[in-house]
């Protein structure tokens, strides 16, 4: 039975009403599936890709994180190895040190007319060298002992080995040199320093393995 307009219009108000609604309902239900269930599959693929992507930026924070702590102890460990190389140096610096003893010396008035590098020999178990000096200081006891112990206070490690002091023979107050005081008297200080250098880590000892096999070739090759 075909269906118009006259037919609609002589149906019950009930059946009027029902057919508004079912159309309504249907035009629901294709918008819904036509078009707010595709933008709500969209809304949830970005929701994840948004998700994925806070997961991907918060490792990428923690990986900075990371680097800035290491740049950071990077930096400490670096200051720190600096610091250690004024008191071990990779190199001798023989003349640095020499200035650094004159300029003590002459800050406590005292007369410097010798310093001698001595031999060079390992220690600390091949890690440091010892660098053995002589040295030759004149000038009072009190002047004397302060440069000592500011000569302990340096950056750099120098230590007294030896220390033997000595009436100045050569400069002597007339009158006045009997009834000095010791603090005051012109003294000699002969005294032998040490100053370490880095030399870098010991070489290993050979194993027994190698010693076994030194000796062989030395048996073979007699």
């Amino acid at each position: 039975m075909a269906v118009n307009m006259e037919t609609i219009e002589k149906l019950p108000l009930v059946q009027k009403v029902l057919i508004v609604v079912g159309i309504i309902l249907l035009v629901y239900v294709l918008f819904y599936f036509g078009y707010v269930n595709s933008k709500h599959k969209d809304i949830e693929k970005k929701q994840a890709d948004l998700t994925k992507l806070q997961y991907e930026v918060s490792q990428g924070k923690a990986v900075q994180a990371k680097i800035e702590e290491y740049e950071r102890k990077k930096v400490e460990l670096e200051k720190q190895l600096k610091e250690a190389e004024k008191r071990l140096p990779r190199d001798a610096k023989i003349p640095q040190l020499l200035e650094t003893i004159s300029d003590l010396a002459r800050g406590n008035t005292l007369q410097f007319p010798k310093f001698k590098p001595g031999k060079t020999t390992t220690g600390c178990g091949g890690i440091c060298k010892q660098i053995a000096l002589e040295v030759e200081l004149t000038g009072t006891y009190n002047n004397i002992a302060v440069f000592l112990d500011q000569l302990s206070k340096l950056e750099r490690i120098v230590g007294v080995s030896s220390l033997q002091l000595t009436p100045n023979k050569k400069k002597t107050k007339k009158g006045a040199a009997a009834s000095a005081s010791s603090a005051e008297q012109d003294l000699k200080a002969s005294t032998k320093l040490v100053t370490y250098m880095f030399a870098g880590r010991s070489a290993a000892p050979p194993q027994k393995g190698e010693k076994g096999k030194k000796k062989s070739k030395k048996k073979k090759g007699k």
